[in-house]
């Protein structure tokens, strides 16, 4: 059985359940993929979000459900985890160790709710696991079905694990745009060269979000013509923009039944496609790991992709 995976939380996909995880971005910062939602308000600080429903969620649901747990059935709970974050280790409110993970029916109380809807109930636990200070917050919609419902959320919780945040003093921070994070990176000299001749740096350096699927070094030097390409400086121009997407892309909602299509600042559309093992982009593999920035991000690319002449 798969799991959902992102900001240091993984969940099984458990039959039933729709299962979403993410962090909004701060005020001028791009989100990691699609479904971290728009920026916050300047000055306000996000938080990963881990949300679990036995019923669709509406896009604009808040952090513990609001707008979402309307729609809770008899049958139905939604599970939150929401994460704290460093400032928060240590804090007495965070003293127990460990997430909850068997819940008996008689912790549930319909006075635990952070929005009260009659019939449902809620429970609520703070704890510390894997160095983060988090909440766990479950709604049930209909307490009297708690015997019946309370088993599909520890068969949940089971599935759940947290793992300790990125904490290495060594680790870098993401460069502000995506031209700086092209420039510090040594495979992809070339390409910044004939971006910034082309005059296309100010694409790359804006508020975003924009994604790069920037051919390396090694791929520029088995393209016969390459020499021409930047000695042309309206073809290179050309080229170049047909590996710009102003959009984050999410690799993550590729399958080999599900393409995904985006459209390059030139105007053309093209396709992410993967047949379970290799992405690629134009038909052309490519790095599914991103290197972020602050404005989107850059995905290594394998090979140029043909513009005509």
């Amino acid at each position: 059985m798969s799991a959902v995976t992102a900001h240091g939380f993984a969940v099984e996909a458990l039959p039933g359940w729709e299962i979403r995880i993410f962090r909004r971005p701060a005020a001028g910062e791009v989100a990691a993929a699609p479904a971290d939602g728009p920026p916050a308000p300047p000055g306000e600080t996000t938080h990963p979000v881990v949300h679990c429903s036995t019923v669709p969620m509406p896009t604009d649901i808040g952090d513990f459900g609001s707008s979402g747990v309307e729609r809770l059935g008899p049958d139905d709970a939604f599970v939150v985890v929401f994460d704290y974050g460093p400032g928060s280790v240590g804090k007495p409110l965070f003293a127990r160790k460990g997430m909850p993970r068997v819940l008996e029916t008689a912790d549930f109380d319909p006075n635990m709710l952070q929005r009260t809807v009659l019939g449902q109930a809620g429970y609520q636990a703070f704890f510390t696991e894997s160095g983060r200070a988090c909440c766990l917050y479950v709604v049930l919609g209909a307490y009297g079905n708690r015997r019946r419902v309370v088993p599909r959320v520890n068969a949940l919780l089971a599935s759940l694990t947290i793992t300790p945040p990125d904490r290495s003093t060594g680790a870098p921070v993401p460069p502000a745009t995506v031209l700086a994070a092209l420039e510090a990176d040594p495979d992809h000299t070339r390409f910044v060269r004939m971006l910034v001749v082309a005059g296309l740096a100010g694409s790359c350096t804006g508020p975003g979000p924009i994604t790069v699927f920037a051919p390396t070094d090694v791929a520029l030097a088995r393209v016969p013509d390459v020499g021409a390409i930047e000695a042309d400086l309206e073809r290179a121009a050309r080229t170049v923009r047909a590996h710009l997407v102003a959009a984050a892309v999410d690799l993550a909602t590729v399958t080999p039944a599900s393409p995904l299509t985006v459209t390059t600042i030139d105007g053309f559309t093209t396709t992410c496609t993967t047949d379970g093992t290799t992405p690629r982009f134009a038909g052309i593999a490519l790095d599914p790991v991103r290197i972020p920035a602050g404005n989107g991000g850059v995905h290594p690319l394998d090979g140029l992709r043909a513009v005509p002449a």
